[in-house]
């Protein structure tokens, strides 16, 4: 089966074409290594991809990408990478000074905090 072109006019169109490739070339999994899953912060509240607003936290419906594929789709000076607690708080505490909506994409060890932030942000209001 040919390699499908990259239309990188998106992140959502270059990840799309990037899993669709890896199946093309045979590969029954994303390469392994450092991952992230991608989440929206708006007004202090987390909206990670594949999880409702309202629930419940399904670790199953995050989908997790390789760094080398997050690298290519990350907008600079518009996206956040979160490799610790730290970076993902910082971005949320940035979101209540008005920003528009930040997309950061947070490293798969910090699922447990994402989740633990993502609950305490259903109580703000």
């Amino acid at each position: 089966m040919p390699l499908l072109p990259i239309d990188a006019k998106s992140p959502e169109a270059f990840l799309d074409a990037f899993v669709a490739n890896t199946v093309n070339l045979g590969l029954r999994r994303l390469p392994v290594g450092t991952r992230f899953f991608a989440a929206t912060v708006m007004a202090r509240r987390l909206y990670p991809e594949g999880i409702g607003e309202r629930g419940p936290w399904d670790s199953q419906r995050l989908v997790y990408w390789p760094e080398e594929a997050v690298r290519i789709a990350l907008r600079q000076g518009v996206d956040r990478l979160a490799w610790t607690a730290e970076d993902l708080e910082a971005v949320i505490r940035s979101s209540e000074r008005g920003l528009p909506a930040i997309r950061v994409w947070i490293q798969e060890g910090l699922e447990g905090q994402a989740r633990t932030l993502w609950q305490e942000s259903r109580s703000v209001d």
